[in-house]
């Protein structure tokens, strides 16, 4: 018997959906929380490979950028680095800091993004790199401008393990030619 107050698991479990994939032929379960996607400290209680692993993990922090800044946040470490085009190099320390950028009342979110070419290489027991192709668009920084911007570049993150999780400890966009 649960306690007064408990959700039963009947509840709980009609906040997820699972997505069946065959995906080179191997099967895979995909389990959504409600709001989209699980927490990074979630993932100790679900089997799957590195590779999807830290790609579902990349994919909710573009998902995360889709509302706001700060959504990021859960998913990274104290200490991460972030490189983006133009020379901005933002860390802890930095001014302006990564908590600075994120909680930006200046921070457009993303509309739509596509990873693709998607690499994922295990940096020892611990970890693990994510290299891909991102195109995007967000709304112009323009008031007057009605179109979105689009955004096309080779992205690396580093995950790095914390007990069961992974969070995001560096990440570095280059644009591409179609993107400059």
């Amino acid at each position: 018997m649960l306690p007064i107050g408990t959700p039963s698991p009947v509840i709980l479990l009609s906040h997820f959906r699972i997505v069946f994939l065959n995906l080179n032929k191997k099967e895979y379960i995909r389990v959504f929380c409600s709001f989209g996607h699980f927490p990074p400290y979630m993932y100790s209680t679900l089997d799957m490979s590195l590779h999807d692993r830290i790609l579902d993990l990349e994919e909710q922090t573009w998902r995360a950028l889709q509302t706001d800044g700060s959504a990021l946040i859960p998913y990274l470490t104290s200490d991460a680095i972030m490189q983006f085009p133009l020379g901005l190099k933002v860390t802890a320390n930095s001014r302006p800091s990564v908590q600075d950028i994120l909680h930006s009342s200046a921070f457009v979110p993303w509309r739509t993004f596509r990873l693709k070419n998607v690499d994922v290489t295990p940096v020892g027991a611990d970890g693990a790199v994510i290299s891909y192709r991102a195109i995007a668009t967000r709304a112009s920084v323009d008031p007057k401008d009605e179109r979105d911007a689009e955004f096309d570049a080779l992205c690396s993150s580093v995950w790095r393990k914390d007990g069961a999780s992974f969070y995001m400890c560096f990440h570095q966009q280059t644009m591409t030619e179609e993107g400059l």
